[in-house]
This record gives C-alpha cells, sequence and structure tokens, in this order.
C-alpha cells in the first residue's frame, strides 16, 4: 500500500473542504489497514504454530486401521480447517471469514508431550469389591511360585530331610542319643562335606551313648595317665575282672593284718595339685625318689612293704555298692608298685583303698571341706583365666578362700605321731577303719579299664553333709576345658561306672582275724 501511495503521487485537496475531509478518511483507512495486516500476520503465525504442535501429538490415519479414531480427536467438518490442510510458508494477509473449530479443549494441559502415545485408548475394568487400606510398602521381586495354601504355625517336629546349610564351628564329643525336641529355627547355610565324627576315645558315662559305659571296649585311647603305671596300653574294659562291684562277703579273709599309712613329706598347699578332670576331683601328690617322702602304705600279703600313693580321687556317686547300697560318693587312694623309679619292672600293678561317703546324717567333714575349699578354687581360676581371654584388661586371678595358717592346720590335721614326716596334712585321715572287704583281682574304673588292681573296700561310711555332696557335683558338672567350654563326662549327677561281673569272690575282715595294730585310736 505504501508503495501504491507512492506511485500514485496522490496530491492534498485544499482548495475546498469536502473534498480534503473525503481525502483524509481515505488516508486513515488506508493507515488502518496496514496495522490491521501486521497485526493479522502475527496472530496467524502463532496459530501455525499451535497447529504444528498438536499434528505432532495426533496420531496418522495411516498408523491406524480404525478409522473413527479421527472422530474422537476432531469432529468432521465441511468447513475447512487449518488442521486439515498443511501450514503456508507464508502468513496470509486477510484472515479466514470463519473461525476454526477445535475439539473442546483440556481442562488442565500436560507440561510435555507423552513420548510414545497409546493408538487405542485404554479401558479400564471393574474396580475391585475390597481395596486395601493401605498400598504395600515394599513389594516382592518375585512371586511365590508355589506358596503354602496354608502355611503351619509350628515348626516340623521331626527332622528335615535336606541337610543343614551352616554347619557347626566344632563337632560335638558326645553324639546325641535322642533327637532334639526344638528344631533349629533357620536352616544353615551351607551342608557340611562331611559328617561330623565323634573322638574315638571321648568314653562317657550316658549309658544311651556309642561310647557309654557298656561301650567303652569299643573306645580307641590313645592316651591315658595310667599308660605311666602299667606296662600294658590295650583297651581292657571287657575283660573277665572288671571292677567296681557289689561288696558281699563271700569267701573268707585272706590279710593277717591291717594296712599301715604314712602321711609322708607333701605339702597341702605347695606340693599338692588340686585338679577337677572329666570324670572325678582329684589331688595329685608329689612323687619322690625315696619312698620315705611320699604318702604310702603297707598291705598284707599282697604288695611289698611300702607302697606309694600318686593321687587321690572323690567320684560321684560311689562306684562300689555295699550289700545293694550305693552310696553318696567314694574316695580313693591310689597305690602303685613296680614303678621304675623305686627299681621295679614297671609292669603294672596298683592297689586302691576306697572309702564310701554317706549324706544321710547330713554331717560336716573338716577334711572334706578343705578338699572343697581348694577345688573351688580352681574352678574359679579357670572361670578368670576364660575372662581374661574376652577381656585382657582384667587383672590376675586373686585367691578367694584365704590359705590357712600352720595353727589351723594343725588343728584341722593333727600331727603325725611319726618321727621324720613333714607333711601338714594326711590323705588317711579319711580312713575310717582299719578292717575292710576286698578282692585281689578287678581293675581300674575308667578306660582302658586296666586290669592287675587289688581293692580293700571300707565297710564303715564316712559322714559327710548334703551340702558338702552339691558343690563336689557342681564342680564335676560345671567343669570348663581348655577352650573354655563345659567339658565334663558327668551324666545325670553320676561318674560311676555300673556295677562289673567279676568272678572273684569278695571276702571280708573283721576284728576275729587280727588285732588293730593302734588299740588306741581302732
Amino acid at each position: 500500500l505504501k508503495v501504491r501511495v507512492k506511485e500514485k503521487k496522490m496530491k492534498l485537496p485544499t482548495k475546498n473542504f469536502p473534498s480534503f475531509l473525503v481525502w483524509f478518511i481515505g488516508v486513515v483507512t488506508i493507515v488502518s489497514q496496514v496495522a490491521c495486516s501486521d497485526e493479522i500476520i502475527e496472530r496467524n503465525e502463532l496459530v501455525n504454530q499451535d497447529h504444528r504442535h498438536q499434528r505432532q501429538q495426533e496420531p496418522r490415519l495411516e498408523d491406524s486401521n480404525d478409522f473413527t479414531l479421527l472422530g474422537n480427536i476432531l469432529p468432521w467438518s465441511d468447513e475447512p480447517t487449518p488442521m486439515q490442510t498443511d501450514p503456508m510458508d507464508e502468513p496470509t494477509l486477510i484472515p479466514t471469514a470463519f473461525p476454526t473449530k477445535l475439539a473442546d479443549p483440556t481442562q488442565k494441559p500436560t507440561p510435555h508431550p507423552s513420548a510414545n502415545p497409546t493408538t487405542v485408548p485404554t479401558t479400564t475394568s471393574e474396580p475391585t469389591s475390597n481395596p486395601t487400606p493401605k498400598p504395600t510398602p515394599n513389594p516382592t521381586p518375585k512371586p511365590t511360585p508355589n506358596p503354602t495354601p496354608n502355611p503351619t504355625p509350628d515348626p516340623t517336629s521331626k527332622p528335615t530331610s535336606e541337610p543343614t546349610r551352616d554347619p557347626t564351628s566344632e563337632p560335638t564329643r558326645d553324639p546325641t542319643s535322642k533327637p532334639t525336641r526344638d528344631p533349629t529355627r533357620k536352616p544353615t547355610r551351607d551342608p557340611t562335606r562331611e559328617p561330623t565324627k565323634t573322638p574315638q576315645d571321648w568314653w562317657n558315662y550316658d549309658p544311651a551313648s556309642p561310647l557309654g559305659p557298656r561301650k567303652w571296649d569299643d573306645a580307641k585311647i590313645q592316651d591315658s595317665e595310667y599308660f605311666d603305671w602299667f606296662n600294658d596300653k590295650d583297651n581292657q574294659c571287657d575283660g573277665r575282672k572288671q571292677s567296681p562291684v557289689d561288696v558281699r562277703d563271700r569267701s573268707t579273709c585272706r590279710d593277717d593284718h591291717n594296712f599301715y599309712s604314712r602321711r609322708g613329706d607333701n605339702l597341702f598347699y605347695e606340693t599338692v595339685k588340686f585338679d577337677i578332670t572329666p570324670s572325678s576331683l582329684r589331688l595329685n601328690l608329689f612323687i619322690s625318689k625315696s619312698m620315705e617322702d611320699n604318702a604310702r602304705a603297707d598291705f598284707s600279703n599282697s604288695t611289698p612293704k611300702k607302697v606309694a600313693s600318686p593321687y587321690v580321687e572323690i567320684k560321684i556317686p560311689s562306684e562300689h555298692t555295699l550289700k545293694g547300697r550305693r552310696y553318696a560318693a567314694e574316695y580313693h587312694i591310689a597305690h602303685t608298685w613296680d614303678y621304675e623309679m623305686w627299681g621295679g619292672d614297671n609292669v603294672g600293678r596298683m592297689v586302691f583303698i576306697a572309702v564310701l561317703l554317706d549324706d544321710r546324717k547330713n554331717k560336716e567333714n573338716p577334711y572334706v571341706e578343705e578338699y572343697i575349699r581348694e577345688w573351688e578354687e580352681v574352678a574359679w581360676k579357670k572361670e578368670h583365666e576364660c575372662a581374661r581371654k574376652e577381656n585382657p584388661s582384667l587383672p590376675p586371678y586373686k585367691r578367694r578362700n584365704k590359705k590357712r595358717t600352720p595353727e589351723e592346720m594343725l588343728k584341722i590335721w593333727g600331727k603325725s605321731k611319726y618321727k621324720g614326716e613333714n607333711a601338714d596334712w594326711d590323705a588317711y585321715a579319711l580312713v575310717t577303719t582299719i578292717y575292710y572287704c576286698g578282692y585281689q583281682e578287678g581293675s581300674i574304673t575308667v578306660p582302658p579299664c586296666t586290669e592287675e588292681v587289688w581293692w580293700r573296700v571300707l565297710d564303715i561310711p564316712l559322714d559327710v553333709s548334703k551340702r558338702q555332696i552339691r558343690k563336689m557335683t557342681a564342680l564335676l558338672k560345671n567343669r570348663l576345658g581348655d577352650d573354655c567350654k563345659p567339658e565334663t563326662k558327668m551324666y545325670e549327677d553320676s561318674v560311676a561306672r555300673p556295677i562289673q561281673k567279676n568272678r572273684n569272690k569278695v571276702w571280708c575282715c573283721d576284728r576275729s582275724h587280727w588285732r588293730p595294730s593302734d588299740p588306741d585310736k581302732w
């Protein structure tokens, strides 16, 4: 239009006013059309941009076999719309006479177009009748292939057919005689490659165990303290001369005098070593090459004149029975001879004095109480050592039971009437009588059950209290091993071997057979 004005070079009519007014209105009309055309161009360009954006989001007809799809998006119309034709390269100068008819606009347009629009609208199924109140916080990664319809609330009583995954850190020494009542809650991770094996020398007192008292002959004893006293190293637990037995007078007395004892030079707190073994409470005595320094005894018709004692022990309950009665405990004083130290051939022969301990009168025994005090120290010291392994900052163990003074020891044990004896205690102080029942051919009462043992069982028991029996039982039951774990052979408060069938007859001696060597004492 501007170009046309310049080409026509219109002259302003100034001669008369009507002509000027007509001329002015024409000029204003031309200028307004020019301004409106610029605005229309900008508006059309914006509309075309919107159309291009919307066409990119709409599905194409050739991508679908359903011709009703476009009807769901835009209604068919006879009037042309910008969406049905391609946009012009240049904007139109004159706007369309009719407005573009679009579908109903969305209430809230999406901020970003979907990357993969669905070709077919989704149809929802019927809603659930019982929706869950809360969503699942942690959905399972994989569904259970075959879940049980009704899970059992309690674990099964029978063991599973598959092995456990995590084996125990150490094999159990004693196999269980019965299956466990309560199975483990969680299976172990990795099954054991080989079944655990019970050590073949770990015998016990459980009658149902594969290595119980009736199966001791199957135990392969690789090491035993009795190998130092006997030349024979074989297991003789199935022999015909086994101990203990039921003591009854079945034959004539074979001895002609009572045994004589000497206390020697063993000192209670210095040379005596108290110990708790898996099967007994022990006092290991110091053995000297000089027989006069040892605790010793002389027995009639069975041993040399002097026989030394290497140890003293207590078994719970009694191993021998007296006319069918079993007592609360049994006190053993062991003696040996034929030892190389004293010029013997080390064939191995032993003789035991057995004192039965009776708690029916519930009477405290001062000698037994002194033993218990020292065994308690052994147990407490072991517990403290195990605690220091867990906590090395703990101080060393300090004795709890105060040691007796020489005056107190003299008051308890008395003084030896024999010159040259310096022992401040007496292992034979627990002897109740000089008369006894005996049998010449017996055995030791633990594997390897070596025979060639003489027994002298006193027929008058020693009174002790029930408290003392309970304490000694607890010391054996709660014994700790080198690995600081409970290690005992006790079964149901017993470390007593059952009565054996020994073909040798038991004989008893009383006052009619000899007079006491010490009438004032006996």
